[in-house]
C-alpha cells in the first residue's frame, strides 16, 4: 500500500508539473513564433510601401536580415522587380512561378509553402503590387526554440522527477512509521490476547467435559478462566487507553492541575502494593508545582510510572520519586534499583509490547510505558529513561505554570486533589 501511494504521489506531481511546463512552452512558442511573423510583416509592409525594408528589422532592435523582395505586376500580367534581398533574383522564371502562385490564392497575406515564402499584396492605380519574405527565419527559430524547449523540459522534468521520489518518501514516512506501528500493534495485541484465550477456552473444555467434577480441579479451571479474564480485561483497557491518548484529533480538557497533590495522592496509595512487595516509596515533592492538562491524563501518566517502578524493582529495592520545578519546567523522576537497561535498548521502552525480558508471560502488557509517553507527548512535554550504577530514572518533563497558578485553584479544588 506504502508504495502504491508513493507511486501516486509521484504520478500526481509529474503530471502537474508536466502540464504546467507544457503550458509555458507552448505559450513562449507561441510568442516566438508571433514575434518572428510580425518581423516578416514589417519588411513586407516596408517592400510594399517600396522602403528601405532592409533596415527594417535593425529598426526594430533585431539583427538578422530577411531575404526578400517586391513586384509590381500590371493588368496585362506583366512583372517589375522593384527592390529586394532575395538570393534568387536572378531566375526571372522562378519569380513567374511565385507571382502566379501568389496571384492564384487570391488573398491579401498568404503563405506559399512551395516556396518557403510570405506575400503581402496590396491594389495599385496600374494592378496589383506583392512583397515577398523568406520563411526560413520563422522556421529557424521555431525550430531552435522547439529543440532546446525540448532539452530544458527533458532536463526539468528528469530533475523533477527525481525531487518528487524523495518528497514522496518524506511525504509518505509519517503515512508508513503509522501503519506499520498499527501493524506491529495488531499483530502484538493478538500474541497477547491469543495465550489467555487459549487457557479460557482450554479450561471451559474441561468443565465441559467434566461436569460431574465438583473437587478442587473444577475449581482450578474456573479460577484460570477467571484469572485470564481479568487479564484480557487489563489489556483491552489499556489498549483503549493508548488509542485514546494517541487519538490527537480527540480534545483533550485543559484545567489548570495541582501536580503536587496528585504524584502525593498517588504515592500514598501505592505505598502499600510497595510494602507488600517488600520495598519502600521515598518521595521529595515540591509544593505548588502546577500545570495545564488533563486531570485523568496525569494521573494514568503518574499511576502507570510508579506502578512500573514497584513491579520492575529488584528485591528491597527503595523507590525514590521527585516532583521539582526548574524554570518553566516541571520535572517529574521516578527511579528504582534494579537491573541496569542497556543504552541501545533505553528508547524502545516506549514502544507498545516491548519488553526488556522477550517475553510476554512475564507479567503486565507492556503497554504502561507506551501509554504515559502519549500522555506527555500530548502534554507538550518529553518523557525518557536513564540507567546508570544499578539505578533505573524515568524522567518526565512538562511546561510549568506560574508559581501562582495554584493559588488561583480554590481551597476545595485543592482539597479534593488531596483526598
Amino acid at each position: 500500500m506504502i508504495r502504491k501511494l508513493r507511486r501516486k504521489f509521484v504520478l500526481i506531481n509529474m503530471s502537474i508539473v508536466t502540464v504546467i511546463l507544457a503550458a509555458v512552452f507552448l505559450g513562449l512558442l507561441s510568442m516566438t513564433r508571433a514575434g518572428a511573423v510580425d518581423d516578416s510583416m514589417l519588411v513586407l509592409r516596408r517592400a510594399a510601401s517600396n522602403e528601405n525594408a532592409v533596415n527594417a528589422l535593425s529598426e526594430n532592435a533585431m539583427s538578422v536580415q530577411i531575404p526578400f523582395f517586391a513586384v509590381d505586376v500590371d493588368t496585362a500580367g506583366h512583372i517589375v522587380i522593384l527592390n529586394g534581398s532575395y538570393y534568387d533574383m536572378a531566375d526571372y522564371e522562378a519569380i513567374q512561378s511565385i507571382v502566379a502562385a501568389s496571384i492564384r490564392q487570391n488573398e491579401e497575406i498568404g503563405i506559399l509553402d512551395e516556396f518557403n515564402l510570405r506575400y503581402y499584396r496590396q491594389t495599385t492605380p496600374f494592378g496589383v503590387r506583392i512583397a515577398y519574405a523568406d520563411t526560413s527565419f520563422e522556421q529557424s527559430v521555431t525550430s531552435r526554440f522547439t529543440k532546446s524547449a525540448m532539452i530544458i523540459g527533458g532536463a526539468t522534468l528528469l530533475l523533477f522527477f527525481g525531487i518528487s521520489v524523495l518528497l514522496a518518501r518524506w511525504a509518505v514516512k509519517p503515512v508508513a512509521e503509522t501503519w506499520n506501528r498499527q501493524k506491529n500493534f495488531i499483530e502484538d495485541a493478538s500474541h497477547e490476547l491469543k495465550t489467555p484465550l487459549s487457557v479460557v477456552m482450554s479450561s471451559a473444555d474441561m468443565l465441559i467435559g467434566h461436569p460431574d467434577e465438583r473437587g478442587e480441579r473444577a475449581a482450578q479451571w474456573t479460577q484460570n478462566i477467571k484469572a485470564e479474564a481479568v487479564r484480557m480485561r487489563a489489556l483491552v483497557e489499556d489498549m483503549l487507553s493508548l488509542a485514546r491518548v494517541e487519538n490527537t484529533s480527540a480534545p483533550v480538557q485543559m484545567e489548570t492541575v495541582n501536580l503536587s497533590a496528585l504524584v502525593t495522592d498517588s504515592a500514598l496509595q501505592l505505598e502499600a502494593t510497595a510494602y507488600e512487595n517488600g520495598k519502600s516509596l521515598e518521595y521529595d515533592i515540591t509544593d505548588g508545582v502546577c500545570v495545564c492538562g488533563g486531570k485523568p491524563q496525569l494521573q494514568q501518566l503518574i499511576d502507570n510510572l510508579l506502578t512500573n517502578a514497584i513491579h520492575y524493582s529488584s528485591e528491597k529495592a527503595k523507590i525514590r520519586i521527585a516532583l521539582t520545578r526548574h524554570n518553566k519546567k516541571v520535572l517529574f523522576v521516578v527511579e528504582n534499583d534494579g537491573e541496569p537497561i542497556p543504552k541501545d535498548r533505553l528508547s524502545h521502552l516506549f514502544e507498545r509490547f516491548y519488553r526488556l525480558d522477550g517475553a510476554r508471560s512475564s507479567g503486565g502488557c507492556g503497554l504502561g510505558l507506551a501509554i504515559a509517553k502519549g500522555v506527555v507527548e500530548r502534554h507538550h512535554g518529553k518523557i525518557w529513561a536513564e540507567s546508570e550504577n544499578g539505578v533505573n530514572r524515568f524522567v518526565c518533563e512538562l511546561p510549568g505554570l506560574p508559581l501562582n497558578a495554584c493559588y488561583t485553584l480554590g481551597t476545595s479544588d485543592i482539597n479534593e486533589n488531596n483526598h
